[in-house]
């Protein structure tokens, strides 16, 4: 596996170039094709609703903290609030969170929009 390299992002505000960095995204062509019940699982549209359920619920705002962590999301920027789910933590300012968006935004839009 290769290392992993920035990605660079203009941050418009304050004129400066940022490196993020994607450590958690394997690349296309170092992905192995899966033939795995797994991925058939994960295929499924039933999958899909499940887990727009579950990040729509509040056992998923456990993953609110790390994801601030991982990304430092300074939360100075927010109005504080306390969120009732992940995906309603990735919805509800997404001009501010436009770096720093959420993997789980479409599935997560997909739920709240059923």
């Amino acid at each position: 596996m290769a290392k992993p390299i920035p990605l660079p992002v203009w941050d418009r505000q304050r004129g400066t170039l940022l490196a993020e960095w994607m450590d958690d995204h394997q690349p296309h062509y170092e992905s192995e094709p899966q033939r795995s019940f797994t991925q058939w699982v994960k295929s499924q549209p039933i999958y899909d609703r499940l887990y727009a359920l579950y990040e729509n619920s509040r056992l998923s705002r456990r993953e609110i903290e790390p994801f601030i962590r991982k990304y430092h999301i300074d939360m100075a920027e927010f109005e504080p609030v306390r969120y009732r789910s992940f995906a309603e933590f990735c919805l509800s300012t997404p001009s501010r969170m436009s770096r720093h968006s959420c993997a789980w935004e479409s599935v997560a839009t997909a739920g709240a929009q059923r």
